[in-house]
């Protein structure tokens, strides 16, 4: 069987879609920062609209439960600028990182290393809405976006290949 080529461009678009689907389906914390933002500023005003009706002097209460909501909303967005705009900057942005996979491993070539690998090094294969992660062994992970696969069938074999080891590996 031939192998399933791809080209991987580091641009904006690369990074956003890393992050997106990073956020959903890796993240253990962080996805939920904005929800907890905004129960904190729900909680902030619920409690200052009673406190005005009804009087009360806990306004402090209010102040810090709003300040801390909108610092979780700040302190997310801020993370999220600083993550992409590290990765612009980086050495790597505007490269391309080829790409070819087969049933027994893939290997890929870039701008600074080339290397093959088996798929008895992947632990953990998570489809994203944007891509799929492949997850080592020793903690970091590859992403490859959809639209870098010429057709959904070859997206999905590559996928095959990295699941099918996981079957039958002693871990799996």
């Amino acid at each position: 069987m031939t192998p399933i080529e791809i080209t991987v461009k580091f641009s904006e678009d690369y990074y956003e879609a890393i992050f997106t689907d990073w956020l959903r389906y890796r993240s253990k914390n962080r996805k939920w920062q904005k929800l907890a933002g905004a129960i904190l500023l729900l909680i902030g005003f619920t409690n200052t609209l009673v406190i005005w009706l009804f009087g009360s002097s806990w306004y402090a209460v209010s102040i810090i439960t709003i300040l801390f909501g909108g610092l979780q909303f700040w302190d997310f967005y801020q993370t999220k600028r600083q993550w992409l705009r590290d990765r612009k900057s980086s050495n790597v942005t505007g490269e391309d990182v080829r790409m070819s996979f087969t049933a027994e491993g893939f290997q890929h070539a870039g701008p600074f290393s080339t290397g093959d690998y088996k798929w008895t090094g992947i632990q953990k294969v998570q489809e994203a809405r944007q891509g799929l992660f492949l997850l080592s062994g020793n903690g970091f992970s590859i992403y490859l976006p959809k639209n870098s696969f010429q057709s959904d069938q070859d997206f999905e074999t590559v996928k095959l290949y990295a699941q099918q080891h996981l079957i039958n590996s002693p871990n799996g």
